[in-house]
């Protein structure tokens, strides 16, 4: 199968329904309308979705009230009396999210969490911050599973807090009025009166905070967290790029405060860089675990490229090698997946000369660790 190939059995599958109906143009007639409807109602039973789920995730305009009101059609009296606005708006949305809903359940993806060796480090990280009640560091580049198993040690914890840091709450007062939300401390209105709430609610509790993506912080924010620390002997593990293990060790911009509180670092991918005795991140046993399902089967030849891929840091690793697996997949159709198939899709997903890169890539790291 060459590239253009791939690209056209990939435009195939994208136009085979799974399960809309193909509803032509023009004004709707009742009875399409009905099967709609009567199709929404088996889907939501078949994946116990709520309307209120279903009002989220299809958006604006699909609130629960009229979801509710046009999926009651039955007959052209329904019809007549259900719904008094566009009911093709809203029979065609619905149609078309279930189809995509339907695609995203399909595609294959990691067997949920699988306990790779970095995996059980972190856990460990883990649970030593919460023994000393100290502060812990685990970073690494993209794809490596640090914020799979942050959300899995959440899971595993009762009484952890995840929280994941973005635009709206890397800032001190973003960073507070979201502590309080998950911990519904929402009658504060200052940042001030958040902190002492915060404090008095976390203090003497065994919770640990668990920070993903914390290299987005800024210095004031990293401070708040520390006194957030300080105050309540709170264990806390920042998860992040190597930004911050740089922003956490720097002795300057705080004068080394950081730095002692921090018992425990966990640099995600060294490993595969030592000087001597290079160890790879992630073993062929770890990819075949991740990957390898009822959709999914891998030959051996197709379970080394995905590890050699899953082992080049800085390119991804793990979520990248996702990606092509879902394509790989598609093209398979049921069967195993092989290097060939692997390094076929790499290419057209990425460009050729994306390809030859990473090919350069693993031969400089190769080099690197030899050296």
């Amino acid at each position: 199968m060459n590239e253009r190939d791939i690209l056209n059995q990939l435009a195939q599958d994208a136009r085979r329904l799974r399960v809309a109906r193909k509803l032509p143009d023009g004004k709707l007639s009742t009875s399409l309308i009905v099967q709609v409807c009567n199709d929404a109602r088996r889907f939501r039973e078949k994946h116990g979705i709520s309307l209120e789920e279903m009002s989220r995730r299809m958006g604006p305009g699909f609130s629960t009230s009229v979801l509710s009101n046009v999926l009651r059609i039955q007959n052209q009296a329904d019809l007549d009396k259900k719904y008094s606005g566009d009911v093709d708006r809203v029979v065609r949305g619905i149609n078309d999210w279930m189809e995509m809903f339907e695609r995203g359940t399909e595609a294959p993806r990691p067997s949920g969490f699988v306990e790779t060796q970095v995996a059980k480090r972190i856990i460990t990280v883990i649970q030593s911050v919460i023994e000393l009640r100290s502060m812990g560091l685990v970073y690494g580049p993209a794809g490596v599973g640090k914020t799979m198993t942050a959300k899995a040690a959440h899971a595993m914890m009762p009484g952890s807090m995840y929280v994941r840091l973005r635009r709206s709450n890397r800032s001190p007062s973003g960073f507070a009025r979201h502590m309080a939300k998950l911990l519904k401390l929402e009658k504060c209105r200052t940042t001030q009166d958040i902190e002492d709430e915060l404090i008095k609610t976390l203090s003497n509790t065994d919770r640990v905070l668990l920070i993903d993506e914390a290299h987005q912080a800024n210095t004031a924010t990293l401070e708040f967290i520390r006194d957030i620390h300080d105050e309540c002997e709170l264990p806390v593990v920042l998860f992040g790029t190597r930004d911050i293990n740089e922003k956490c060790s720097d002795t300057t911009e705080f004068f080394g405060q950081f730095n002692r509180r921090i018992s425990f670092r966990y640099d995600v991918g060294d490993e595969a860089l030592r000087p001597k005795n290079p160890k790879p991140v992630f073993s062929i046993d770890e990819i075949i675990a991740a990957f390898q399902s009822d959709k999914v089967r891998l030959t051996d030849d197709g379970a080394a490229r995905l590890t050699d891929l899953s082992n080049l840091m800085g390119l991804g690793s793990l979520g990248w090698c996702r990606e092509i697996v879902f394509v790989a997949a598609k093209l398979a159709k049921g069967k195993p997946i092989d290097a060939t198939i692997v390094n076929r899709v790499l290419r057209k997903m990425h460009g050729r000369q994306h390809a030859d890169y990473i090919a350069h890539r693993r031969d400089e790291m190769t080099l690197k660790v030899a050296g």
